[in-house]
């Protein structure tokens, strides 16, 4: 099994190198891009570079040279350049000659938010042997798609394999296979590639998982004259996995795993090759199997400064709008239609709405007493100060303990003498008792949590 194993291949990679600052593929120091707003239009053509982390263009610098050494020592050659695609401003192609041959392997760069990224395609195999070269000397990266395939020839395995995704459709749940092409030019099959219809009618097709592709290989390229007709072995299969990935986390595990680790850690993936290894190989079943391989991916946590910014941006319009209409209130008798509003004077607005809630809730001090950096302490005071901290905690644990045990056992009196009254009164004070220890834990029931709303805004009128 692990000689079949090893005759998969990478056919297409999609590499972006990862800045250094948090390990994902955007520009470290941008924000999101401003909505297209009167007043915004010269904002609103990208996002804004971060002043305190201007050096952005520098990560980015870094990692186009880091793209171009590789490419040169590689031994490629530029063999065209234009503007790139999917947003980035421009691509060089290379091939493993000047003149001759197609280039295969793309540099693109100058993204709004992007770091600089590569693609390399097939080439006649080149993809198989780079492939591997990256992962040794390119450094950081991220894998958003690898092809990973294998060549087979054998009589009738095209139609063997229509039938298998067809009988396994029902059972994963899935469409069945489409089919593309004919007899002469080759036929293509494509599984598992997307999810369904979208109310437009348009095919919703996948952006994390696998899919494949399954065709005729040499009459493909017989089709497009890549070679002479005697050439062409007409059972020639190429079978094609399509790993895809758009969150960081996928794309760092596709980055550290080799074309067999792929299908390992893929189970649809690895029951078709074992089916493929007893179908053309002649392994028995219990030879055919396939060792599940995972591979977890390094920790790149985003820092606390770059979720603020995130939080920021999913609700900075709440916190303007808020803003907003405290100016109105306040300023113009809450007359929106007489109102007029100086953006400096929301910005000042929403800063004081938050430092006063800061202030109001105490969150900042206990933040602060949370990390222990009221003030300066030796190791020995660290260390005698968390000691504190869980003793503390068991004491509450052991006290609350204590009463839940008083109350069952004086529940299990109760019930015995009959006393149903009695019984009431002590089921209101354990449900009183659960309520306020669900509030002390942030679990706060609703009437609870409405009560605690309507004090707060009390507090706020007077203040």
């Amino acid at each position: 099994m692990e000689a079949f194993a090893a005759r998969f291949f990478f056919d297409y990679l999609s590499v972006t190198v990862a800045n250094e600052i948090n390990g994902t593929g955007e520009k470290p120091g941008l924000t999101e891009a401003p909505t297209n707003q009167e007043g915004f239009n010269k904002l609103a053509r990208g996002p804004v570079l971060r002043p305190e982390w201007a050096a952005a263009e520098v990560h980015e610098g870094k990692a186009l040279n880091s793209l171009l050494r590789f490419v040169v020592t590689s031994g490629l050659y530029k063999r065209a350049e234009g503007e790139g695609r999917q947003g980035y401003k421009l691509g060089f192609q290379f091939g493993a000659h000047p003149t001759q041959g197609k280039p295969y392997v793309t540099v693109r760069g100058g993204h709004a938010r992007n770091m600089p990224s590569m693609e390399i395609s097939g080439g006649n195999g080149e993809c198989a042997r780079i492939a591997p070269l990256v992962r040794k000397h390119l450094g950081p990266q991220l894998v958003s798609r690898a092809d990973v395939s294998i060549d087979i020839d054998q009589p009738g395995l095209f139609e063997k394999l229509h039938d298998y995704m067809i009988a396994r459709s029902p059972d994963l749940k899935v469409h069945p296979p489409e089919v593309e092409g004919d007899k002469e030019g080759g036929r293509t099959l494509y599984w598992l590639r997307y999810l369904g219809l979208k109310r437009n009618g348009r095919k919703r097709y996948r952006k994390r998982g696998v899919w494949l592709r399954v065709y005729q290989k040499d009459k493909e390229r017989l089709a497009r004259e890549m070679i002479a007709p005697e050439d062409v072995r007409p059972h020639l299969v190429r079978i094609e996995f399509v790993f895809i990935q758009d969150e960081r986390k996928g794309k760092t595990r596709l980055a550290l795993m080799t074309p067999q680790e792929m299908i390992a850690d893929h189970q649809r993936s690895r029951e078709m090759v074992e089916w493929l290894a007893i179908e053309c190989e002649g392994l028995a079943k219990e030879e055919a199997v396939m060792g599940l391989t995972k591979v977890s991916a390094p920790a790149c946590d985003k820092t606390a400064e770059e979720r603020a910014i995130t939080g920021i941006g999913q609700y900075k319009a709440t916190f303007i709008d808020a803003a907003i209409e405290r100016i109105v209130d306040r300023d113009f008798g809450s007359d929106w239609s007489a109102a007029e509003v100086a953006p400096r004077d929301v910005r000042k607005e929403v800063a004081r709405l938050v430092l006063r809630e800061l202030a109001f809730t105490g969150a900042v001090e206990n933040r602060v007493l949370w990390h222990g950096l009221d003030q300066i302490r030796t190791d020995a005071g660290k260390a005698e100060r968390l000691r504190d901290q869980m003793n503390s905690f068991l004491s509450r644990q052991k006290v609350a303990h204590e009463a839940a045990s008083k109350q069952m056992a004086a529940a299990y009196a109760v019930a015995s003498d009959g006393d149903h009254r009695q019984l009431n009164e002590l089921r209101s004070e354990i449900v009183w008792d659960h309520a306020v220890l669900s509030a002390r834990r942030g679990e706060m029931p609703p009437t609870l949590a409405a009560l605690d709303r309507a004090m707060e805004r009390t507090l706020r009128g007077l203040i």
